[in-house]
């Protein structure tokens, strides 16, 4: 993100900061992220030094063009860039993320508990993803009824 500034670096490096359970670790993507630059020969960088009135012109312009055909639904451009800021606190160590409890289970629940199988395809006809979809990029999501 810090050379290309490319849409898609944006939308990623956001998405994998949105998971819980990589937010248990800002040491180690901290230092990863250090010594990444460190053989690339380029300064370590901060929200400030991604997020020029350039590189913010360039995303907008090319949010659509570059991302769009890549997803069911573009997600608008501004959560990203306002997550950006808080993403550098939380690497710096000035934000930290509570972790979530471990469930608890009733004496008679089975202890080796997994998820469910999820359907990962797009287009595929399974509207949990299109939920889930919309739950990650944070759009809004019409639910209707039938009557069925």
């Amino acid at each position: 993100m810090a050379q290309r500034g490319r849409p898609r670096d944006l939308y990623d490096i956001i998405n994998l900061f949105r998971r819980n359970d990589l937010r248990l670790y800002p040491t180690q993507i901290h230092v990863a992220l250090v010594e990444k630059c460190a053989v690339k020969g380029v300064l370590v960088p901060t929200a400030d030094t991604i997020m020029t009135d350039q590189r913010r012109a360039e995303l907008e312009a090319d949010w659509l063009h570059m991302l769009g055909h890549q997803l069911p639904v573009l997600p608008p451009l501004d959560p990203f860039l306002e997550e950006l800021p808080l993403l550098f606190r939380w690497l710096d160590g000035s934000v930290v993320f509570d972790e979530l409890p471990p469930p608890v289970y009733e004496a008679n629940e089975d202890d080796a508990w997994t998820p469910p199988r999820t359907a990962w395809t797009w287009r595929a006809g399974v509207p949990i993803e299109v939920i889930r979809f919309a739950a990650t990029n944070h759009l809004l999501v019409d639910l209707a009824y039938d009557g069925r």
